[in-house]
C-alpha cells in the first residue's frame, strides 16, 4: 500500500491494533495483511570497492521477475529465517541445513567438502603461501563467512570477503557509532570525538593475530575472481569467521533454572519438572551411532 522499497516506522506497528490491547474482544483499530520480515538486498553485481567509502561500485539489475513492483526491484527476502545465536556454539553444524561445517578452511561455509580453499601463510623467506586450515568445532565461524557474500542477503554479485576486507581496512572502525568511554571492551579505542574507535581494522587484526596469517607485502590473486589482494585482505575471511566465533561462543544461556537445578538449587525446578528430567536421565542410550546429516 506505500508503495516498493518503502521504510517502514515504529508508526507502522502493530499490524493489527486493538483499542484496549490487553482485550482481544475489543475493538480493532487498524488491521493489514503485510507480513515483514528479515529483507535481503536488491539486486545487482559488484565492480569495485571505493577507497575510503563504505558503499562500492555496483551496476543495479534491471527488473526482477519476482522482486519487482511496477518495474521497481525490491529487496528480496532470505529463504529461511536466521536461527538463534544463544547456545549455537554447541551445535556441531550451523545453518538449518547444516551446511555450515564443523570444520572451518577459513574461506567459506564448506570445510574439507572445498578442496580448493586456501589462505596464506608467510613463509621463511617473508612472502606468502597459499595452504589449507582445518579447524575442528569451527562450524560458528564456517557460518560467520556465509552471509556477507550472499548476493541475497547482504551483498552484490560477485563480491567476496577479500573485497569486504579492503573496504574495511580503510575505514573507521565503528565510525559512525558513537562508543561509550565506559565500555567493558571498546572503552580504551575511543577515539577523541567520542564516535568510532581510535584503532584502525588493521592495528586490531595485529593484535587479535599472529603475525604469519597477515605480515607479508605479498599481492596476492584470488584465482577465481583475477583481483588482486594484501595478504590481510585475502585473509580477511579467516579473520572474521573466528572474530565472530569468538563472540557468539560467549552467548551461552548458562544461568536457565535447569542449571541452578544441576548446581544445587532444589527448588529452582517444578515437580513435575523433577520427575521429567529423571525419567530422561534413567531412559536407555542407544547401542548404534547415527551419522551427521550430510
Amino acid at each position: 500500500m506505500n508503495g516498493p522499497n518503502f521504510q517502514l516506522s515504529a508508526a507502522d506497528f502493530p499490524t493489527h491494533r486493538l483499542a484496549d490491547p490487553n482485550n482481544r474482544n475489543s475493538p480493532v483499530l487498524f488491521d493489514i495483511d503485510n507480513v515483514t520480515g528479515s529483507q535481503g538486498v536488491i539486486p545487482s553485481n559488484f565492480v569495485a570497492i571505493v577507497p575510503g567509502s563504505a558503499v562500492d561500485a555496483v551496476i543495479f539489475d534491471g527488473p526482477d521477475p519476482i522482486f519487482s513492483i511496477g518495474g521497481v526491484n525490491v529487496r528480496r527476502p532470505t529463504g529461511r529465517n536466521t536461527p538463534s545465536n544463544i547456545n549455537a556454539v554447541f551445535n556441531f553444524r550451523n545453518f538449518w541445513d547444516g551446511r555450515a561445517q564443523n570444520d572451518f578452511n577459513g574461506v567459506n561455509p564448506f570445510g574439507s567438502r572445498d578442496p580448493d580453499a586456501r589462505v596464506a601463510q608467510v613463509n621463511a623467506a617473508g612472502g606468502a603461501d597459499l595452504v589449507t586450515v582445518s579447524l575442528n568445532n569451527s562450524s560458528l565461524a564456517s557460518q560467520a563467512v556465509g552471509p556477507p557474500g550472499n548476493d541475497v542477503e547482504m551483498s552484490a554479485a560477485g563480491r567476496n570477503l577479500a573485497d569486504i576486507g579492503e573496504k574495511m581496512l580503510t575505514l573507521q572502525p565503528l565510525g559512525t557509532q558513537r562508543v561509550s568511554a565506559t565500555d567493558s571492551v571498546l572503552g580504551p579505542y575511543v577515539s577523541a570525538s567520542g564516535r568510532g574507535l581510535q584503532a584502525s581494522y588493521a592495528d586490531l587484526i595485529g593484535q587479535a593475530f599472529q603475525p604469519e596469517w597477515w605480515n607479508s607485502t605479498d599481492i596476492l590473486t584470488d584465482p577465481v575472481t583475477g583481483r588482486s589482494y594484501t595478504m590481510m585482505e585475502f585473509n580477511f575471511s579467516l579473520f572474521w569467521g573466528l572474530a565472530i566465533q569468538t563472540r557468539e561462543a560467549t552467548l551461552v544461556s548458562d544461568q536457565t533454572r535447569f542449571d541452578r537445578f544441576l548446581g544445587g538449587d532444589n527448588t529452582a525446578l517444578s515437580s513435575q519438572e523433577k520427575d521429567g528430567s529423571a525419567a530422561l536421565a534413567a531412559r536407555p542410550v542407544a547401542s548404534s551411532a547415527t551419522a551427521a546429516p550430510s
